[in-house]
């Protein structure tokens, strides 16, 4: 009898492996301008179901993937079309939400195409360019017989011959009747109003579509602009959501259901900036051995302006770590930060060298030596929990699976931490010289964060007579700061905090 339940728990524990190891990823997110649409493609490793629906104020097209992973980048700032920007976050533990951010309401078709020509399993969406200015309802499209879509393999995402797609025998436009129901409306055409999520309706699971079985028809979705509303009045948005499902059953048939749903408003903070003057007190930091110019007064002077610019743009919250000539603990800089809600963890310094001659800006993020070393610390205390806002606790857990469940808390922390790093650099690589064109990795310990993306800045080499005098200059520090500044913007830009792009 107890071989027995041994045996059905092995059995058990296979499938569970089994469900994570058939998981899909999204490799890459990519798009193509053609002539008339914006054309989105998400690369994955495999076939999936996935939902999808529209948010408003402002419009969104929302795409969830179950059981997903993410292996790429994670999102573009297009702003061409009726495209702003496509982001991805977890809605949950397993299911990776996509978010298609439009400039005005759009009409889209959403289809998947299988591996062909050197690509994978692709889901592709057709954003075209035009308003829609007509509207299908609920019955019209219920009625309405979806077109035939012809696909052309590799010319669909290189822009030849329109794309690759040939549209035979569309079905002509049903009538609208008198009193249609709610049309699923995306939003308002400016496209100004601040970004606000929406609770999704409920997952629907569905069967794969067989190898063998017909193309799956696309997913035409329509929306409409709400009426313009009087000169200087804001707009209320729009009081429900309309979702429109087309499943694909293991027949191939194309089965359809409608949901109306009515959003729920969910508050949003701004993003928050935990800026770190490295040294401080007792610390002085590099020392230009000509002028006596020390590293802790420049960068505290950078950090304040830094703090004053990230301030003065609307979504962001900066704090100091040190505001005066303190000395704080290595290991208390980013607790600090964890504590009061940081999204990102920013530390300036001066580089120094033996002699005076390297010069330029470098930015550094932690190594993977560093991390792992972090990771086991983090595994040696009695209670093992990352930051609770992440929504990971692993305390409740056996040693391997809180392994597993920190590891790929690291790995998504050092790539958004090398997100961000990358656009720095770029940023004060337009301020003249740079140290190495690249992000540099170093096991410092205020790097040490599992939860929160981090980087150091290495302003420039104190050492070096040169940018010793740029960085005593008031002029020069506001440079650094506003090009730092900048970078962290266009990380954001598209790389949102997952409290922002989530809703949470």
């Amino acid at each position: 009898m107890l071989y027995g339940w041994r045996k059905l728990l092995l059995m058990l524990l296979c499938l569970c492996f089994s469900a994570q190891a058939l998981a899909v990823t999204l490799q890459d997110v990519r798009y193509n301008r053609l002539p008339d649409k914006t054309q989105l493609v998400l690369d994955l490793d495999r076939p999936t179901v996935f939902r999808q629906f529209s948010l408003a104020g402002p419009p969104r097209i929302v795409l969830d993937l179950p059981d997903a992973a993410r292996s790429g980048r994670a999102g573009l700032t297009l702003n061409t079309g009726a495209v702003s920007s496509i982001r991805t976050g977890f809605s949950n533990e397993t299911t990776l939400r996509v978010v298609i951010d439009l400039l005005y309401p759009a009409k889209a078709n959403i289809y998947t195409m299988p591996p062909e020509n050197g690509r994978g399993n692709r889901i592709v969406i057709d954003i075209y360019d035009n308003l829609a200015e007509q509207a299908l309802t609920l019955e019209s499209l219920e009625e309405a017989q979806p077109p035939y879509v012809v696909f052309a393999g590799e010319a669909l995402e290189n822009g030849r011959d329109n794309g690759g797609i040939s549209i035979a025998n569309p079905p002509s436009p049903m009538p609208l009747p008198q009193n249609p129901p709610p049309v699923a409306s995306t939003g308002y055409p400016n496209g100004n109003l601040p970004r606000t999520s929406t609770a999704p309706p409920p997952f629907m699971q569905t069967a794969p579509l067989p190898q063998t079985a017909p193309r799956p028809q696309p997913n035409i979705v329509a929306v409409t602009p709400p009426p313009r509303p009087a000169p200087n009045v804001r707009p209320i948005p729009a009081p429900t959501t309309v979702t429109v499902e087309r499943d694909i059953s293991s027949t191939g048939k194309i089965e359809k259901q409608n949901k109306v749903l009515t959003p729920t408003a969910i508050s949003k903070r701004t993003i928050v900036v935990a800026i770190d003057p490295g040294h401080g007190g007792k610390d002085t930091g590099a020392v230009n051995p000509n002028t006596g110019l020390r590293e802790k007064d420049v960068v505290l002077q950078i950090a304040h302006r830094l703090k004053k610019q990230l301030n003065s743009r609307k979504g962001f919250s900066a704090f100091l770590t040190r505001d005066g000539d303190t000395y704080i603990p290595l290991q208390e800089r980013p607790a600090s930060a964890r504590r009061r809600g940081a999204d990102i963890f920013v530390s300036i310094h001066a580089d120094s060298a033996e002699s005076d001659q390297p010069s330029g800006a470098s930015v550094f993020i932690l190594s993977t030596k560093g991390a792992n070393t972090q990771l086991g610390k983090y595994l040696e205390r009695t209670e093992n929990t990352v930051d609770q806002r992440w929504g990971v606790d692993v305390s409740k857990y056996d040693n391997d699976v809180q392994q597993a469940l920190l590891s790929i808390q690291q790995e998504a922390t050092i790539e958004a931490s090398h997100a961000l790093a990358s656009r720095t650099l770029n940023e004060l690589a337009r301020l003249g010289n740079i140290h190495g064109k690249r992000v540099n990795s170093a096991n410092f310990v205020v790097l040490r964060s599992l939860a929160v993306p981090s980087m150091l800045v290495e302003t420039a080499f104190i050492s070096n007579p040169n940018e010793a005098r740029k960085l005593a200059s008031p002029d020069y520090q506001e440079q650094l700061a506003r090009g730092i500044a900048n970078g962290i913007a266009r990380y954001f830009e598209e790389h949102l905090p997952q409290h922002m792009l989530l809703g949470k």
